[in-house]
């Protein structure tokens, strides 16, 4: 993931309607203590020797809608954002990119897949905060805005169905040992798997 790059994207003719779905993708540059943390957490509480790898994002969804120039114009301001200020990542620590379509997790290794865990708060305050902030300090008008955590998980390739199902009771929280990274009480989450949500749960 490279430090605000670009990936995507759509052109239409001028004057015609057009929606665009993107996400900004913001992860640390260098150890993610929270996510070795829980790692290890697993491995030692909850058994999880076949998990290889575990990693974290912060990824925000952003919609904006318009003709050609409107789409244009919030693209450029929305990487301008995303570079010039801290609404979105601190360049210090955090690198970011921008990208459109289907949400990707990388490529595994040979016998592994890589699952995705897509957790956000109930209610996601921070969403909405961006989308007042696009429209107030950088002219984007109409945003919607979610903000996501998600973690990648590096399990055994035992097939697809298997491999969610791994994942769901590695991280989602149903009793004291069991799950560690989604606390459904106050958290919605969604599987993603081969570029593709695959489940979703809003308790």
């Amino acid at each position: 993931m490279g430090a605000g790059t670009t990936a995507g994207g759509s052109a239409r003719a001028a004057g015609e309607a057009m929606r665009a779905l993107l996400r900004l993708r913001v992860a640390l540059r260098g150890e993610d203590l929270a996510a070795i943390s829980a790692l290890e957490a697993l491995r030692d509480e909850l058994g999880a020797a076949d998990l290889a790898a575990l990693s974290r994002e912060t990824v925000w969804e952003i919609e904006i809608a318009g003709d050609a120039p409107v789409m244009a114009r919030a693209l450029e301001r929305l990487q301008s954002a995303a570079r010039e200020s801290l609404l979105f990542a601190n360049p210090v620590k955090e690198r970011w990119t921008l990208e459109e379509g289907p949400l990707r997790l990388g490529r595994a290794g040979v016998g592994r897949c890589l699952v995705g865990l897509l957790v956000r708060d109930r209610p996601d305050r921070a969403g909405p905060a961006c989308a007042r902030a696009l429209a107030t300090d950088w002219e984007i008008a109409g945003a919607a805005v979610r903000r996501d955590t998600l973690w990648i998980l590096d399990l055994p390739d035992t097939g697809r169905d298997a491999a969610a199902a791994r994942a769901r009771a590695l991280g989602v929280t149903t009793a004291r040992r069991s799950g560690l990274l989604v606390n459904p009480h106050y958290q919605d989450w969604e599987i993603v798997l081969e570029d593709v949500v695959n489940d979703a749960r809003a308790v």
